[in-house]
């Protein structure tokens, strides 16, 4: 062949080349001249940076610098390149140096021109999107989670954002006007428990491998901080940003509150301010823990502490009127009790009134509902007494300020009459509203009201005679009933003295007057009845001495849970005071009838190794009993039966008591590990025996407690042993596999022995030691997109003591192909054979290149025997069958155009003389594993070094060979076939793909070791 011939064919194949790939551009030059034609690559290498390649197909260029450019987006960087082999050059650039920080436009696939002085090379797609959450920060605000800053590119503003926290992914806005990410209510409820309650971290995009930097979050820590006291009606509530996105219909509150301290512990339902305080107290300050659902749940605070407001203030308080340095309060809350009063209150004039005109006290804390642009708070208060400007006078009803002298008068108008009062006296702690006059009327009805009293008592005991009441004044209970006497009469007239006087001014007006009224009265009964019994008239009237009647006396005995005691027993009664005599009387049904006459008895019992001793004060009622109880505590045994291992209660144990007297006693313990054995009250030691199936029995010599049951703790040793399972698809040990072991039937007795799901490991096993004994069930669980695939057998095996279990379970694989599958592969197949059935040449190397083609439909054909791999996957296998069979297809066109180049055509027909062959290629890189190792790793360093491999061979093999096209021609579709597959953003197909590049390559490359290829390669007129 002649040099012109040969250059004529090479210009012919660029063209053909340049035509079928379809990406480079012939580039012209600023004088217009046509430049030398490029193919251009842009790919994500990293989140943060681009890779840039220009190849040169029909000549050469000196590039030191490339323009990249955006297009329909605000975007344009330079970016250095340097040669790294023939005709092709790299270089890198940073996402950020190419998509401004204003970008909002999607860029998920934007289209990037590439330029050199002026010159259009090419152009191609890349992913620009970036983000970086480098020093952001979460917060709650409006019950949505804010993350700022961030640094968020190339993204729509109007389209959500894919956002993970940990393993869920969940749709984010994105607010470019203070560059935060905003993650609502409804998306934080699509989370599980432990994103809400544990650190987590976020990326953006996160199968796009765009985030540069994430972050982590902590969300109930971020909710703890948002965390507020706020008003729920008349009481007070602890709101928290993740209620409404738990929605849990209980939680369990520990509460503390201070000044006044309190405490609280249960269960609360919240509302729809929050969960409401049970313990409604105006406290300095709150500590509270709060956890979803029980005790043992999450944790929403942990000892969070608030106080009820942020600012204090002091009101000035006058009556129901106060003023208070603000203008926006709507009601306050008042301690009552253990209660809360909620009173509306108007502003006018300056100052504030309280509904239904209600007094407020000096000295009493309070709090303030403040209402400010639409949200509620506290603002905690102290009230004090003082003047409030512009509010009506106490002492005006005409409501007029009363502040025209110190000394001025004023007229209460009562039932048409006139009194006058000097509204001067007082003051200090003595209300304003008394005058001398008041104060003289008050103390003068009180010494009237206390010696009347003694009048009246000196009268009705000299017509009782010695059977009148008991108020010698000598004695202090005698001293007390005259005083009470003359205190209750004092009280009663300077009541109405003191209505009558000062009424108008409330109860702390009148509240002086009635404790001067009822130390007076009783202080002046006191002084008149010691003075007559001093001059002997207080006894006078009296009757003879007489006996006090005995007094019925029932004595019960009872055990520590107030039921009464049948055994026998003596019970001893004994005067303290001089008057009576012993008593001593049996009982064998736990109760006795005693006679004792009035005054102070000591009661004593003994029954069994006990004794007890009380005293009974007997009244002098000839008419009623009297009724004395004394308490006798069981003796017996109260057993909490741990595991040594992880101190956890063991339920369903068996504790056996046997005392020194009296029976033996058992019972079993429950949920919480414990278990109560009453004995015999004669029992003094004891020895206790406990047993469970599933631990090693024990026995404890103890001393019985004389006060009640004693208290005992007990440790035992588990029986375990070792158990190994192995999971098998199709009989095939599959890694990866969730395996279930669970407790048979109904040998379940406390939750930590359901040993849950473990995942085989490399060899197919789970291992676990240390299980309990017993009967267990062992499943295999399928993943769930593809369970409706495979059908699992579960086995019953018994773990025994320090004895190795082994078993077995499987799962065999359901799927086939479709028929529609079957077609398609007998089509495929026909066209693979149509390769090598060309009339008038040969057709070795198109026959040996659709064979890798065939190898391809072997594949598909034998996935009903490798459902293994698809046990632990989320791809279908019609899914896989499909983009298997659209690969061949592909393949199939690709080898077909390189066979059929002129070059080709006219070598294949110099060789139709040679002795046909079917050579087959017999690589193994097809197989099923190495399909899916492409699914799910990252291809392309694998590739391009084989691409690199195969070329090199090719060069080494052209100065022994004649002819090399079939090799070149193939190879050259195999590498755009790679740039194809690069591009291609569906994971299966993607992979199919990169197993056809990898089998034509793998083909090319051992077409030279092929004795029946190698010679035909060699010849050399044609």
């Amino acid at each position: 062949m002649s040099w012109g011939t040969r250059a004529t064919a090479l210009l012919a194949l660029a063209v053909l080349v340049a035509t079928v790939a379809g990406v480079g551009a012939a580039a012209t030059a600023t004088d217009g001249t046509a430049a030398a034609e490029a193919s251009v690559s842009v790919e994500r290498t990293s989140p943060e940076t681009l890779g840039v390649t220009v190849a040169f197909e029909n000549g050469t260029e000196n590039l030191s610098t490339v323009t990249l450019a955006i297009v329909g987006a605000d975007g344009t960087a330079e970016t250095n390149v340097n040669e790294t082999s023939s005709d092709t050059w790299e270089g890198k650039i940073g996402v950020r140096d190419l998509v401004g920080d204003s970008e909002t436009a999607p860029l998920g696939g934007a289209t990037v021109v590439v330029s050199a002085d002026g010159t259009e090379l090419g152009e191609d797609t890349a992913d620009l999107r970036y983000a970086s959450l480098n020093g952001t920060t979460a917060r709650f605000e409006d019950g949505a989670v804010h993350l700022t800053p961030v640094d968020v590119r190339g993204f729509a503003t109007t389209e959500p954002i894919p956002v993970s926290v940990g393993d869920a992914t969940v749709n984010a806005s994105y607010d470019a006007e203070v560059g935060a990410l905003v993650l609502d209510g409804g998306a934080l409820g699509g989370l599980d428990r432990a994103a809400l309650f544990e650190d987590r971290e976020i990326r953006v995009a996160p199968d796009e491998d765009v985030t540069a930097t994430p972050t982590s979050v902590n969300l109930r820590a971020t909710a703890e901080a948002a965390t507020e006291l706020v008003p729920s009606g008349g009481e007070v509530a602890i709101s928290n940003p993740l209620l409404s996105v738990l929605d849990a219909e209980t939680y369990h509150l520990e509460l503390a509150t201070e000044s006044p301290d309190g405490q609280f512990v249960g269960p609360v339902e919240p509302t729809d301010a929050g969960v409401e305080l049970p313990r409604a107290a105006l406290a300095a300050n709150v500590t509270a823990t709060l956890s979803a659902s029980d005790a043992d749940g999450p944790r929403l605070l942990d000892s969070w502490t608030s106080r009820y407001a942020s600012e204090s203030v002091t009101l000035t308080v006058n009556r129901s009127y106060f003023a208070a340095d603000r203008d926006d309060v709507s009601s306050l809350l008042v301690q009552h009790d253990d209660d809360l009063e909620r009173l509306s209150v108007e502003l006018a004039d300056g100052y504030y009134a309280v509904e239904n005109e209600t007094g407020l006290a000096a000295e009493q804390p309070v709090l303030l509902v403040v209402e400010s642009d639409g949200e509620r708070s506290f603002v905690s208060a102290r009230t004090v007494d003082g003047t409030v400007p512009g509010a009506p006078s106490a002492s005006t009803p005409d409501g007029s300020n009363g502040s025209d002298g110190d000394t001025a008068a004023t007229t209460t108008a009562t039932t048409g009459t006139a009194t006058a009062t000097n509204a001067s006296a007082g003051g200090g702690l003595l209300p304003g509203s008394y005058g001398l006059t008041d104060w003289l009327l008050v103390f003068g009805v009180a010494l009237a009201c206390g010696l009347g009293a003694t009048v009246i008592l000196t009268g009705v005991r000299f017509m009782a005679g010695a059977s009148g009441p008991n108020g010698d004044p000598t004695t202090p209970k005698g001293a007390g009933v005259v005083f009470g006497a003359g205190a209750v009469l004092g009280l009663i007239g300077c009541g109405v003295v003191v209505w009558l006087t000062v009424a108008g001014d409330g109860l702390s007006a009148i509240a002086p007057g009635l404790v001067v009224g009822v130390l007076v009265g009783g202080l002046a009964a006191l002084g008149l009845a010691v003075v007559l019994s001093w001059l002997d008239f207080w006894d006078f009237g009296g009757g003879a001495a007489t006996t006090p009647d005995p007094v019925d006396v029932t004595v019960t005995l009872v055990d520590g849970n107030g039921h009464r005691i049948r055994e026998g027993a003596n019970v001893v009664a004994k005067p303290t005071r001089g008057t009576g005599s012993k008593t001593t009387k049996a009982t064998d049904s736990g109760k006795v009838d005693m006679s004792l006459l009035p005054g102070g008895w000591q009661l004593t019992a003994a029954v069994g190794t006990q004794q007890r001793t009380d005293r009974l004060e007997v009244e002098d009622g000839r008419h009623t009993g009297e009724r004395a109880q004394l308490a006798f505590p069981r003796p017996g045994v109260t057993v909490t039966i741990t595991d040594k291992q992880d101190g956890e209660p063991i339920p369903g144990a068996s504790v056996t008591v046997e005392p020194d007297e009296g029976d033996t006693g058992t019972n079993d313990t429950g949920r919480n590990g414990r278990a109560g054995v009453t004995l015999p009250y004669a029992a003094s030691t004891a020895t206790v025996h406990v047993d469970h199936p599933k631990y090693h029995a024990a026995s404890n010599d103890c001393t019985l407690a004389d006060d009640g049951p004693l208290e005992l703790n007990v440790g035992l040793s588990r029986k375990t042993g070792r158990l190994s399972v192995t999971a098998e698809v199709d009989g095939v040990a599959t890694e990866g596999l969730p395996v279930s072991i669970g407790p048979a039937g109904d040998n379940r007795y406390r939750v930590d022995e359901r040993r849950g799901s473990r995942r085989t490991d490399e060899r197919g096993r789970v291992r676990a030691s240390d299980v309990f004994v017993g009967d267990y069930v062992v499943g295999l669980d399928v993943a769930g997109s593809q369970s409706d695939l495979f059908r699992t057998r579960s086995t019953e095996v018994t773990v025994r003591e320090d004895d190795p279990t082994t078993a077995t379970v499987q799962a065999s694989f359901e799927w086939r192909l479709p028929e529609a599958t079957r077609d398609r592969i007998r089509r495929l197949r026909r066209e693979v054979d149509g390769l090598s059935e060309q009339s008038g040449r040969d057709t070795a190397f198109p026959g040996y290149y659709g064979s890798v083609v065939g190898r391809l439909l072997d594949l598909v054909e034998a996935l009903p025997q490798y459902g293994h791999l698809f046990a632990t996957g989320e791809h279908r296998p019609d899914d896989v069958a499909d983009a298997l069979l659209d690969a061949a297809e592909d393949g199939i066109s690709r080898v077909n155009t390189a066979m059929t180049t002129k070059r080709n055509v006219d070598m294949f027909a110099a060789c139709a003389d040679m002795a046909s062959v079917d050579p087959q290629w017999e690589g193994d890189v097809l197989t099923h594993e190495a399909y899916f190792d492409y699914v799910d790793a990252d291809v392309d360093s694998e590739l391009t070094g084989r691409i690199e491999r195969t070329r090199s061979r090719i060069d080494d093999e052209r100065a022994d060979l004649s002819e090399v096209e079939p090799t070149t021609e193939m190879w050259e579709h195999a590498r755009e076939l790679f740039q194809e597959t690069r591009r291609e953003r569906e994971p299966l197909a993607k992979a199919a793909r990169a197993l056809l590049v990898a089998g034509l390559l793998d083909a090319v490359e051992h077409s030279f070791d092929r004795r029946e290829l190698r010679e035909r390669m060699k010849r050399t007129v044609f």
